[in-house]
């Protein structure tokens, strides 16, 4: 109802060119474009509406036609499936796709040095085996939580498998993710213990940790020395 019979400049009307002269020429040769854009409601709000131009020559005249779809609902299915492509359902920790593209884009000189911490979860299999996978999951998510709040702000917490979890630390070196790793020894103390009818049964970690100091080191190979430290911990 607001939008009949408003001047197209009252919408605040802006295509993805630098000019409407351009968009003109490239619609005339394109026959038609679409693009995004948001509109302006008279209360001020905004909400995102993919767009249609179509160009017409009608009796000498020429035209561009619009048409419009408000897709606000379609960019927040897209943003909740997005978030869940990235996070692990159980801890909702960043999973491993996420952090395999996020290692990627990290990987530059101004983010050296980069630590690599890797935590593997001691005889996860034997505790889901006696106590039931419910159980196992409860210290997975708990462990999670341990870490989050253990990490600082720009660390990237991860579940990197079943059982293993990886911290990726920016800017950090090797001393400084030793704190980290000591820290996160200290809190893991206070994760609550496996119930049993008789006895509880303390949850222990392994942990590794690598370092890449320069760019001629390739993160990947750093990865894997933090895994193997871990592994020999273990």
């Amino acid at each position: 109802q607001e939008l009949t019979g408003m001047n197209i400049q009252d919408l605040v009307f802006r295509t993805p060119y630098k000019s409407r002269r351009k968009f003109w020429s490239n619609l005339k040769s394109a026959g038609s474009l679409t693009y995004e854009l948001k509109l302006k409601t008279r209360l001020g709000n905004t909400f995102p509406l993919q767009a249609t131009s179509y160009y017409l020559n009608f009796e000498g005249q020429e035209y561009e036609f619009v048409f419009g779809q408000d897709i606000t609902s379609q960019k927040e299915k897209d943003r909740e499936i997005n978030y869940l492509s990235y996070r692990d359902s159980l801890t909702n920790l960043y999973n491993r796709r996420f952090l395999e593209e996020k290692i990627e884009r990290l990987d530059r000189e101004e983010k050296l040095p980069i630590s690599i911490i890797m935590i593997d979860i001691n005889g996860l299999k034997l505790i889901n085996d006696s106590y039931g996978h419910n159980q196992g999951d409860k210290i997975l998510v708990e462990l999670a939580s341990m870490l989050q709040v253990t990490a600082r702000t720009e660390d990237i917490v991860a579940r990197w498998g079943g059982d293993e979890f990886v911290l990726l630390l920016p800017q950090t070196n090797y001393e400084a993710a030793s704190k980290i790793i000591e820290r996160i020894e200290n809190t893991s103390e206070s994760v609550e213990m496996v119930e049993g009818t008789f006895q509880k049964i303390p949850v222990s970690m392994a942990l590794g940790a690598a370092v890449k100091a320069d760019m001629e080191i390739n993160i990947h190979e750093v990865l894997k020395e933090a895994e193997d430290r871990m592994y020999n911990q273990k």
